[in-house]
């Protein structure tokens, strides 16, 4: 069969389709075993032969001299010449494989060519550029003096080559790698070709040229040419470009993809782009393609690997790609798969019980037929339409290559037959009809199917629905000498079939259930099932008050004594996310105020984040304590006036985004301001909630109060902590709502202040992506410059009992103190050997020890905090906001060997000690780093001025991150990277107990931890740069500089350096903006690269005006 190798059918319609100012492409695969057009020349020796041999250009050779074969007019300017090239059997002294551009010998004599090739050499081991002019090496130069790249020849393996010759500049690329460039004014037109130098047996193939007067013979496709669009297809979703992708197509491309409706390019770019770009992974794996260039039909069965976006879930897909030729280009691409498989791998929907998958009847034997393979694919589909199953098994060979979507994996012709008869007992009446048939060639058929049938009996486990089928399928065919079938694969929407709709997501269901469940406990004060319903760790967070544990029946009991006897939930709505497993109630709380027996409705939000099981580990509410004050008549109502736009509300205008889309969309809107467009999203009648108003609002009076609000945080905005799709229209956004109080603000001056405040919102959005629910909850009290109650709101000597347990424990200030804590005190009051706090802003983990030369940080509420103590205890909380009962016994405790929490901490100090916090001359701008060498964990941090590091590191879901008999290694590291200290310590059982390990670490001699190239300073320059670098051994260096097109500019050769820092302007490497040749380089994005030893790496830098 002949090849035709992948990249060779890459570039081919690279250029074929990517570089249309170019008059003509000329493909040459040599199928009709001759080279006509092409002309020998041996340069004077003669002696070469060169022949077709299985669909290969082959060229014998027995001397060392060059032999080439040239294609074209002297003419010739601007053009490419790509193929595929290996040498077989080499002389003694080869020389290698290559390309010629703008080859003339203008006297006449052979030996005195112009020309460049562009030669990949065995013998010398490098790719080059060599110029030729009469014969000779211009300029009195020799082979050394011209640009090149290394290149270690195999034997029997294939190589692309590429030469450009455009203008006056010449380019060689290796496997698509640009290895030589070369700019000569004096070598203007000429023939083009390939050359064997020296090999004794060198081949070609899969060559193209294109350029300005090259003439083009690609309007009739062979089976080779389309196989090679397939390949490239392939290629554009494996490198995960969508321009690449949607190149190869006609501009009238369709993409059919049932059972959805037919895409044209601008509805299928943003799926493909989905899947190319923002999809983690999208792996196009085991393609298997056939082509039919008679009609003009490819298909190409593969599968598909990615991660599912609800949940991240690896899928494979398998399926059939079909695309329709229209030559030069597909105009339509055919996608069958089964979606219910992937739902099925993503743990959206349980597997069907397809049973013990065996016949009601012994399969007979095969049969053959003697069928030619499209008679035989016709009387297959006749016998599974009579019905005839046995006979339909003896058309199947024993070693029958069998997938059917209904099985979803590869199968044998038992279960083949097997899913047909229980199709039977779902539909009496079912019957495949072909649509088209096409001969693949060698006993290969594509067809398109479609299965129709009535549901009159059970399917699977589902009963009849008495519904209509009617379901598009592909179906790939191999039948061998005998009409039996050694291969048959059927691609279709299993969905598609009555009774296999994708079930009700029984997870959401679930959740719907055990929120309904939560509110029963609520309105019945029922403290066991609200508990039952958390975790024994969950923690209730509610702005602005610092997150507490919930303390499971005893919470709920304080919180029934707090409420009263009369508290309920009222207007509940239940929303739930079973991907994101978030859980959302909006409801209002009835109950009656406590300090003043008020009868009060309050709404708020909570949110509940589950576990896997299903257990709420985290209680978020979300409410207005301006509203309940007001209610409570702790605090005069504010003064909103007519709450009325300063300016005409537009008619709302849908753009068809999905919910998430329009959320995102509106929230975009809000934060640049642009109320007029903002009220466009919103329905007329749509439902809004907004603080300040509490009560049903309407749109109008949505954009007036955000009027305000942007009058008084001219700077206001959201910035998103997460949005999360609900399903059904709905979405839940929850974010921060922050700005600077720069303006009045509600009849208040300006504070300059700023604003902080976390907020949640529920919305809806209609198929046009209109929001008819609109509902906001935060803290208005929270915003700077509003007024505090009047009434007496707090209570200092409010009680709590927190419990700990011995080790390590998650806790938060659960009262406000009327004398605010730091890392020690809280430490001496909790007797906590460490404590732990997430520094939001650096994303990581600060530990505080007794060791310490400072107090630490602040205490604050609002955030969670990791305390380890030595023994159970029960710890007495006094402050402000609310109190609750002291638990009935400690937490039991656990006696461990590992934590899940730890921290080491100690001093940077110098050898003499005359460095650090004991020497009192702090280190500067040294880090610590600490590596678990049995889990590879790391976790960095800066010295403090004292010279005190302390690394802390935990996990909040608790799983074990250290245990005893673990090797930390700790380093410590200078601002450039350097190891100036290291040391390696083992964890016994004192330091679990502890949570923490002490480690004094002495300065030592600086010395890169490895060889790196660092960005040039300045960057961008004008006229000099210095380029810094570090040697972790010692080295010959050198420094090359290329242009945006891949050209070399400059070499800077540094000769041997020792291993150090070389940073400073005195030892960087130092490029003055010129290129070789002593010019200016014109500004733009240039690109150096280091070779040391055998470290290279290459940076971006800018050349400005």
């Amino acid at each position: 069969m002949k090849r035709i190798t992948f990249k060779a059918s890459l570039l081919m319609l690279a250029l074929m389709v990517s570089l249309p100012t170019w008059a003509g492409t000329y493909v040459e695969n040599f199928d009709d075993g001759n080279f006509d057009g092409w002309e020998i020349f041996d340069a004077g020796k003669p002696g070469s032969q060169w022949t077709v041999e299985d669909g290969v250009l082959t060229c014998r050779r027995e001397i060392i001299w060059m032999s080439d074969l040239l294609f074209g007019e002297e003419d010739w300017r601007n053009y490419t010449i790509e193929c595929d090239s290996r040498i077989l059997e080499p002389l003694d002294e080869t020389y290698g494989m290559a390309l010629d551009l703008r080859v003339t010998y203008p006297e006449g004599d052979e030996s005195k060519t112009n020309d460049v090739t562009c030669l990949a050499s065995r013998s010398d081991k490098m790719a080059t550029i060599w110029p030729w002019i009469n014969g000779e090496f211009p300029d009195q130069k020799t082979s050394s003096d011209f640009p090149s790249s290394d290149f270690d020849c195999e034997l029997g393996r294939w190589y692309r080559l590429k030469g450009v010759a455009h203008e006056d500049t010449f380019e060689f690329y290796l496997d698509g790698r640009l290895v030589a460039s070369y700019t000569d004014d004096r070598i203007k037109t000429g023939r083009v070709g390939v050359m064997a130098a020296g090999a004794s047996v060198l081949q070609f193939d899969n060559i193209i040229i294109t350029g300005d007067d090259v003439p083009d013979n690609t309007d009739s496709l062979v089976e080779g040419d389309l196989l090679a669009m397939m390949y490239w297809f392939e290629e554009a979703w494996r490198s995960r470009n969508a321009d690449l992708y949607f190149s190869i197509f006609t501009d009238d491309y369709i993409s059919d993809w049932p059972p959805y409706p037919p895409k044209n390019k601008e509805e299928t770019r943003p799926i493909a782009e989905y899947y190319m770009t923002t999809c983690p992974i999208y792996v196009l794996d085991g393609a298997f393609h056939k082509a039919s260039a008679k009609d003009g039909v490819g298909f190409m069965e593969h599968t598909d690997t990615y991660l599912w976006p609800d949940n991240g879930v690896p899928v494979e897909e398998f399926h059939i790609c079909l695309l329709d030729y229209d030559r030069p280009k597909p105009w339509k691409i055919t996608v069958y798969l089964d979606s219910a498989t992937s739902l099925i791998q993503a743990g959206v929907m349980p597997r069907r019980n397809l049973g013990d998958m065996v016949p009601s009847f012994p399969l007979p034997g095969p049969e053959a037929t003697g069928l030619s393979p499209m008679e035989a694919s016709a009387e297959l589909l006749k016998r599974l339409n009579s019905h005839d199953l046995p006979n339909v098994a003896k058309m199947l060979r024993r070693d029958v290559d069998v997938w059917h979507s209904f099985i979803g994996l590869p199968t044998h012709r038992s279960q083949f037959i097997d899913i047909h008869e229980q199709f039977l007992g779902g539909f009496s009446d079912m019957s495949w009809e072909n649509v088209r048939r096409v001969d693949m060639g060698d006993g290969w058929l594509f067809s398109e199917v479609k299965l129709r049938g009535t549901n009159d009996g059970k399917f699977l486990g589902k009963p009849a629905t008495g519904l209509p089928m009617e379901v598009r399928a592909g179906l790939i065919e191999h039948y061998d000498e005998n009409g039996l079938a050694t291969y048959v694969h059927f691609h279709f929407d299993t969905l598609s079939v009555p009774g296999q709709a994708m079930p009700v997501d029984e997870i959401k269901d679930k959740m719907l259930a055990l929120m309904q469940e939560l509110e029963d406990g609520y309105n019945t004060h029922d403290s066991e099932k609200c508990a039952s319903l958390f975790t024994d760790d969950a923690m209730v967070d509610m702005p602005p008050v610092p997150p507490y544990p919930g303390n499971g029946v005893a919470g709920f009991d304080a919180l029934w004594e707090i409420v009263g006897p009369d508290f309920s939930l009222g207007n509940p709505i239940h929303l739930a996310s079973s991907s994101d497993k978030v859980g959302v109630t909006e409801h209002s709380d009835l109950y009656s105020y406590p300090n003043t027996g008020t009868p009060m409705e309050t709404p708020h939000l909570c949110v509940k984040d589950y576990n896997d099981e299903l257990k709420a580990y985290k209680l978020t509410i979300y409410c207005d304590w301006a509203d309940e004050y007001i209610q409570a008549g702790l605090m005069p109502p504010r003064n909103l006036g007519d709450l009325v736009p300063s300016f005409p509300l537009p008619e709302p205008e849908g753009k068809g985004l999905s919910p998430m889309e329009a959320s995102a969309e509106l929230m975009a809107r809000l934060n640049s301001g642009d109320l007029l467009n903002t009220a466009k999203m919103i329905r007329k009648d749509g439902d809004v909630l907004f603080p300040f108003i509490n009560r049903k609002a309407t749109r109008s009076e949505f954009i007036n109060i955000y009027e305000r609000i942007l009058g008084g945080f001219s700077d206001a905005h959201w910035e998103k902590m997460r949005r999360v799709d609900m399903g059904d229209g709905w979405v839940y956004f929850e974010g921060t709502l922050k700005g600077t109080n720069d303006g009045e603000f509600l009849g208040k001056a300006a504070t300059g202040l700023p604003m902080e405040v976390r907020g949640g919102w529920v919305e809806h959005y209609d198929e046009n992506g209109l929001a008819t629910y609109l509902h906001a909850h935060f803290d208005s009290l929270s915003m700077p410059g509003q007024e505090a109650p009047t009434g007496p709101v707090e209570d200092f000597s409010n009680v709590f009992f927190l419990s700990l347990s011995e080790g390590l424990n998650m806790v938060s200030l659960p009262l406000r103190p009327q004398t605010s804590y730091n890392a020690r005190s809280f430490a001496d009051m909790l007797s906590a050997t460490v404590v732990i706090k997430l520094d939001e802003a650096r994303q990581r983990f600060v530990g505080f020890t007794l060791d310490a030369p400072d107090d630490g940080f602040d205490i604050e509420g609002g955030k969670g905090y990791i305390v380890n103590v030595k023994e159970g205890k029960t710890v007495a909380f006094t402050g402000a906001t609310w109190t609750n009962k002291p638990p009935v016994e400690a937490a039991p405790t656990l006696v461990s060997d590992s934590a899940w929490a730890f921290v080491v901490s100690g001093v940077l100090s110098s050898p003499d000690d005359k460095t650090g916090w004991h020497g009192g001359t702090a280190p500067t701008d040294y880090a610590v780093q600490v590596r678990n060498l049995r889990t590879g964990d790391i976790t960095t941090d800066l010295v403090s001025k004292s010279g005190y590091f302390a690394l802390a590191s935990a996990d909040l879901s608790r799983k074990s991150i250290i245990q005893t008999g673990d090797k930390l290694e700790i380093i410590a590291k200078d601002a450039s990277g350097n190891i100036v200290s290291r040391v390696v310590r083992t964890i016994d059982a004192d330091n679990v107990g502890k949570a923490y390990l002490n480690v004094p670490l002495r300065l030592g001699e600086i010395i890169p931890s490895q060889t790196a190239l660092l960005q040039n300073y300045p960057n961008p320059f004008n006229p000099e740069t210095w380029i810094p670098f570090h040697l972790a051994q010692d080295a010959d260096v050198s420094v090359r500089i290329y242009d945006a097109g891949g050209r070399l500019v400059r070499t800077l050769t540094l000769g041997h350096r020792e291993a150090g820092i070389y940073v400073q302007k005195g030892k960087a490497v130092y490029w003055d903006g010129k290129s070789d040749s002593g010019e200016k380089v014109a500004s733009g994005v240039y690109f150096y690269s280091i070779k040391a030893g055998d470290f290279s790496a290459t940076r971006k830098l800018i050349v400005r005006k």
